[in-house]
This record gives structure tokens, C-alpha cells and sequence, in this order.
């Protein structure tokens, strides 16, 4: 048995997770392996590309062109993210210049830049930039997203200054992956205070829209959550959504991060200060359909703030790391997603992993958490079994950068599972009777998956067997999201390629027989002829010998083909010559009325006439009339009748003469 795996060019679906594509784009850090700052110079960026596809992660250098060699800097350290085409391959990345240490003068004003492969040069070159009024370089002070409806499109939303008490803007700017282009700033929120936490949600599949949202310090040291809808029209002006009431938050100066679960349906709010509020970790449920977040409960955090979190694949549970300041350890915690009230964080919940004051830490496209380990280190920790009450920690090599140090950002892109707009199974239109074909769809975590129809299955890929055309169906769906799709699959006969040849060696016609079951016959005489069908006839006009060949299902996976020499005699191209004359003198030149060239007939009478027999023969081919009566006598010369008859009673008649 054959078993069979077709892979074709395919439509697939805009269908990536939050940090969660096949491949990240990383950035070098500032500082060198000894801990020195670079100086500020050209020839200071790195980029890497991970690739999360295969059973462990796969780190490349990324090949830079002029235009990024050429930017003055430190490094990049915390900016950076990445735009993926539909098969989860980098469209393009974005990254900011560092000017100073970790960003932390006023002064300098930074840029992020955007940059694509460039075919003509070779390598990664800059195609857009949006400046900052001030240092925009922190990991969590931006949004990446896809257009509704687009596969080319992203909104970039940023803030343009640091920190979350300073007043700044909020805009965006609309990216072209395909022609390369950025687009003018657009002002959302001008003149306010705008906290570090952005977060886009996963797309609403029946309106076709997202929602960003940040947060601002309010009255009192209390949190003020706005939203931000987006569509395929651009991103509008915000709407308060929600505050959050912290009395003893007054003095504030960081709200760090804002996740949102993939499903959509629950908001986290990382309040990173040192006032000990007691909500150092808030969770809000989410409406998709109108951006509303109520049902407020937290998560309280005695040792320190919370500088970032993130959801497990299925939203049951919650990591929260403690990190990002050398006044408090770095932690990090897990705990299931509370449904109401409060929870306080304990020993019992604290992950054994070595850290050293990082921010981020993001899931990837394999369901498993990554994490910078600190700012200046070159290999990750992992977070596995993410859904589960009982994750487990490993590390990557610590050659897995080699000689590099990576920044500390981390990939996120705005949840896509949801955007199942359309998707295609995988797989073969036609297999040979009898094998097995493998069918699969693409999925992202928390998609479900229904096969039906004549197979029914929850797994992303199936094995069928189909003996007769036969169509499979499969849904996904993920939240308020689904797509289907179908495949039909036909059976080729699959058989041996087997034929014989029927050859009538006086006409030379050749009748061509296949045995074998197939759904096409092609046929090749031997001597540059070609036929189709079963049976096929021939007429041959040439005797020798010839290689025929036949071919069966050509052009499938179920080809196959035989040979076989036939031999086509002389007499099978003669035109039943028969001599009109004769000279039987005994000079062994023409003595006999030779009927040798005649094929299919087998007997022969001769008469004077008068109609007196003179010879007669029931074998024509090796018997021959040699001009005597039948009693031995030589016959008179002059003119003879004959008549040759035919296996089917047919006959030939003529005259002959003999002459002495």
C-alpha cells in the first residue's frame, strides 16, 4: 500500500497568535558581553530571526542592508516586532535606534523603523521610520496589528513619549507589507497621559472589528482603562471603558502592561509601582462585540509590583512576573485565571527560574511561553505545559545566541486566531484505489476542529482510505469566530500495467488487450504511432521487430507502465503477389507456380480450360504446382485457371501461364 502526501500551493488563513507566528524578530541588546554600553555609532544593530515551526526553535542571524548599517546608535534593546505573511514567514519588522543607555535621557530622539528583504540588495533594508518627540523605546508603548480584512495591511499605534504620567499622544500610522509604504501619523488622543500598557484584542469575526486599549494614571492614583475601536476604516478616537479604583495608588508613575487572553474575553492590567496598592495584578472580563470590560477582580502581590503577564494557549491561566528593578527580586508567578473576588500571591505560586530584571516575556506559535531571562543574556527561559496547573521550566542553550546578547523585547503582535476568514485543508484531490491520504488544517491554540461528512474526527489532521469518490468536510471555530472548508477526494484504480498483442501475421494487423483496471490507456506501437482506449488496434506496414509499451493512468500517482516485443513476419506486409507465369523446364529458375506469398489461404485447385483439374493442394504455403497433369505428364504450354480459397471460405481467382 502506498501512502500518500500531496502538498499543493494553497490559500491559507490570516491565522497567527499573539507573538504566537512562526518566526520572531529579535534585536540585539545595548550593552556588549561584558556589560559595556556600545558606542553610539553606525553598525551597532542586530536582528534575528527564530523559527517556532519545528519541535525546537531555530535562531538565524538576519542579513542587514546599507540603509540599517547606516543608522547611528547603541543597539535597540526594547522595541521590536514583526509582521508575518499567511504562512507565517516574516513580511517585515520593526525596530527602534537606540541613542542612549537604555533610553533613559529625554533628550535623544528616537525612531522606529520598518524593514522588509529587499531581493534587489540581498538583505533587510529600511522601507518606512516614524519619529518620537522622546524615547519611544519601551517594550510595552506600542501596537501591532493587522487591517480587517487585509492579509498586507497593519495599523502601527503608538505613543510618543515615555513613561505613564508624562502627557504625550497617542497616533498610528498604516503599513503596506506589499508595496513597502507608511503612511502619514494619525493623532488618536493628543496632550493626555497615556500609561506604557497597550493591547489590541483578538479580531471579532462578526464585525469584523478590534479593540486597543491603554491605560491613564487618574484622580487619586486611581486607573482609567480607554478603548479604541478598530476596523478596516482606520482607528477611531477613544472612549473611557473602565476605571479602576486604587485609593492608596496615589503617587504612581507606571502602569506597566495590559494583556488580553486569546480568546478575547479577559483583560489584564499589570499595575507596576512600589506603593504596595494591594491590585498589583487586575482582570476585567471583556465584551467583543462592544469593547466593555466590567466584573472587576485582582490578584494582590506582597513582594512586589507586576511589570508584565501573560495567558496561558486556553485562558485558564496567568503568569506574572515580578520584575524590572533592582529594589525588589525579579519572580515569576502563576496561578488559574480567578473568575471574582481576590487572590495573594505566595511561595506556593512562584516558578522556579533564574531571572535578572527582565520585562517581557510572550507566547509562542508551539504554545509555549518564552521569556527573556534578563537584559543582557543570550538565551531564553521556557514556560511548557502553559495550560496545565503544574507548567514546567527549561532553558535554551546558552550558546543558542552565541556571542550575542538579545534585547529585552519580545514579539507581540495582536491576537489573529480569531480571523478565520477562510482556511483550506491540506491534502490530495486524487489517490490510487486502496492507499492512505493525510488531510490537515492549520490550527492556532484554542481553535476547535470538527471533521464530518463521511469521516468524523476532532484532530487537526485525519487519515482516509476512500474506495469511491468520496468529500470531507471540516469547521473550525474559535470564540466567535469559524470557517469551513471541504476536499473531495477521487480513487485512481490502482493496478499493474499488463496488455497482450493479438497479431494476424498475414494482414498485419495487431489488436493491443489490456487486463489491468485503470482510468486511461495509452499505447505506443513501436514505430512512433501512439492510440488510447482499450482495446487498441494497429495496422502494421512493416515487418520487423518492435518494443510496445503501454501506459496506464499517466499523469497520476497511480502511473504505471509495461513493454512487451512483438515480431511482425514478412508475409504479414506482402499483397498475396501470385505469378502470372511460369517456365517449369527443369533449370530450377521459375519451375513452379509458387503460391508462397499468399497468407490465409490454405488451398488451391488448377484447371485447363475445359475445366479438367490439373493440380490441387490443400497446403498452399509448402506445396507447389510444377506444370504436370496429375498422373505426372507435363501439360501443354498456354493459359490455366486457378482458384485460391481462404480459411473463411473466400476465394482469389486467376489466370497463369506456362511457358517451357
Amino acid at each position: 500500500m502506498r501512502f500518500i502526501i500531496c502538498l499543493f500551493v494553497i490559500i491559507t488563513l490570516n491565522h497567527h497568535l499573539k507573538g504566537q507566528g512562526r518566526k520572531w524578530i529579535l534585536s540585539n541588546s545595548q550593552q556588549t558581553s561584558s556589560g559595556s554600553f556600545y558606542t553610539l555609532s553606525t553598525g551597532n544593530l542586530k536582528f534575528y530571526e527564530v523559527d517556532f515551526s519545528g519541535p525546537a526553535p531555530i535562531f538565524a542571524t538576519r542579513t542587514l542592508g546599507t540603509s540599517i548599517q547606516s543608522i547611528k546608535s547603541i543597539g535597540s534593546q526594547d522595541v521590536i516586532n514583526n509582521g508575518l505573511d499567511s504562512l507565517g514567514n516574516v513580511d517585515f519588522y520593526l525596530f527602534s535606534a537606540a541613542l542612549s543607555p537604555f533610553n533613559v535621557s529625554s533628550s535623544p530622539i528616537d525612531t522606529v523603523y520598518f524593514a522588509s528583504y529587499n531581493s534587489i540588495t540581498g538583505a533587510d533594508e529600511v522601507f518606512g521610520k516614524v519619529a518620537a518627540e522622546n524615547r519611544i523605546s519601551s517594550v510595552i508603548e506600542h501596537g501591532l496589528c493587522r487591517v480587517p480584512n487585509t492579509n498586507n495591511q497593519y495599523y502601527f499605534i503608538y505613543k510618543t513619549k515615555s513613561g505613564s504620567s508624562t502627557l504625550d499622544d497617542v497616533r498610528y500610522v498604516k503599513i503596506n507589507s506589499t508595496l513597502k509604504t507608511v503612511s502619514a501619523p494619525i493623532n488618536l488622543r493628543t496632550g493626555k497621559s497615556n500609561s506604557e500598557g497597550f493591547a489590541i484584542s483578538p479580531l471579532n469575526c462578526q464585525n469584523k472589528n478590534r479593540w486597543l486599549y491603554t491605560a491613564a494614571i487618574a484622580a487619586g492614583g486611581n486607573i482609567e482603562l480607554w478603548k479604541y475601536q478598530i476596523s478596516d476604516l482606520g482607528v477611531f478616537p477613544p472612549t473611557l471603558a473602565y476605571t479602576v479604583s486604587i485609593p492608596s495608588n496615589a503617587g504612581v508613575t507606571v502602569i506597566a502592561a495590559i494583556e488580553i487572553s486569546p480568546d478575547g474575553s479577559t483583560l489584564a492590567l499589570c499595575n507596576y509601582n512600589s506603593f504596595s496598592p494591594g491590585k498589583e495584578l487586575i482582570l476585567l472580563d471583556l465584551d467583543m462585540s462592544t469593547g466593555n470590560l466590567n466584573n472587576e477582580r485582582y490578584y494582590v502581590n506582597p513582594t512586589g509590583p507586576i511589570v508584565t503577564c501573560e495567558f496561558s494557549s486556553d485562558g485558564s491561566q496567568i503568569y506574572a512576573l515580578q520584575s524590572g528593578s533592582g529594589s525588589f527580586p525579579s519572580k515569576l508567578y502563576h496561578y488559574s485565571v480567578i473568575s471574582s473576588g481576590s487572590y495573594t500571591f505566595n511561595s506556593a505560586d512562584e516558578l522556579s527560574v533564574a531571572l535578572n530584571a527582565p520585562l517581557a516575556m510572550e507566547r509562542a506559535y508551539n504554545g509555549k511561553i518564552y521569556g527573556i531571562v534578563g537584559p543582557n543574556e543570550n538565551y531564553f527561559y521556557i514556560i511548557d505545559n502553559i495550560n496545565t496547573p503544574t507548567p514546567t521550566i527549561s532553558y535554551t542553550s546558552s550558546s543558542f545566541y552565541g556571542a550575542y546578547r538579545i534585547g529585552d523585547g519580545l514579539p507581540d503582535v495582536a491576537e489573529e486566531n480569531a480571523n478565520l476568514e477562510s482556511i483550506s485543508i491540506i491534502g490530495p484531490t486524487s489517490i490510487c484505489n486502496g492507499d492512505t491520504a493525510l488531510l490537515i488544517v492549520n490550527l492556532s491554540a484554542n481553535d476547535t476542529v470538527q471533521w464530518y461528512g463521511s469521516f468524523s474526527s476532532t484532530n487537526d489532521s485525519i487519515y482516509v482510505s476512500p474506495i469511491v469518490n468520496s468529500t470531507y468536510f471540516v469547521t473550525i471555530k474559535n470564540g466567535l469566530c469559524s470557517a469551513s472548508d471541504s476536499i473531495s477526494i477521487y480513487p485512481i484504480p490502482a493496478d499493474i500495467a499488463e496488455f497482450t498483442v493479438a497479431l494476424d501475421s498475414c494482414s498485419g494487423k495487431a489488436i493491443f488487450t489490456s487486463t489491468s483496471i485503470a482510468v486511461t490507456y495509452e499505447w505506443n506501437s513501436g514505430n512512433s504511432a501512439y492510440g488510447f482506449g482499450n482495446p487498441f488496434e494497429f495496422n502494421y506496414t512493416a515487418s520487423g521487430q518492435f518494443l510496445t509499451s503501454l501506459y496506464i493512468n499517466s499523469g497520476s500517482i497511480c502511473a504505471d507502465s509495461a513493454t512487451l516485443m512483438i515480431t511482425v513476419p514478412d508475409a504479414a506486409i506482402s499483397k498475396n503477389i501470385i505469378p502470372n507465369i511460369f517456365t517449369p523446364n527443369g533449370d530450377g529458375i521459375n519451375d513452379y507456380f509458387s503460391s508462397a506469398s499468399l497468407c490465409g489461404y490454405n488451398k488451391a485447385i488448377v484447371f485447363d480450360r475445359w475445366g479438367v483439374k490439373m493440380f490441387e493442394t490443400d497446403d498452399v504455403l509448402n506445396k507447389f504446382w510444377d506444370g504436370n497433369y496429375i498422373n505426372g505428364k507435363p501439360v501443354a504450354e498456354g493459359v490455366y485457371f486457378y482458384i485460391f480459397y481462404s480459411n473463411n471460405k473466400e476465394s482469389l481467382k486467376g489466370t497463369v501461364q506456362v511457358s517451357r
